[in-house]
């Protein structure tokens, strides 16, 4: 991905807490969270107007409020 476009990543090998990954959703286009980030109605509406897609880094999407971020 860092060939084809800016990318942020969490490389420390550790959770983001809410108010990372708020912070993080207000700057991105693509939101790319693992099966541990809980990406909940709340931290969607925090999301900046350029969030498109929610593409989850796993399988399945417990971790993700789909209702809120439709």
């Amino acid at each position: 991905m860092r060939e084809l476009f800016e990318v942020e990543l969490n490389t420390d090998d550790r959770p983001m807490t809410q108010t990372e990954l708020a912070a993080a959703a207000k700057r991105a286009d693509v939101l790319v969270p693992t099966v541990t980030d809980r990406i909940d109605a709340p931290l969607i509406a925090k999301a900046g107007e350029n969030l498109k897609l929610i593409a989850n880094f796993g399988n399945g999407v417990d971790n993700i409020d789909v209702a809120a971020a439709i």
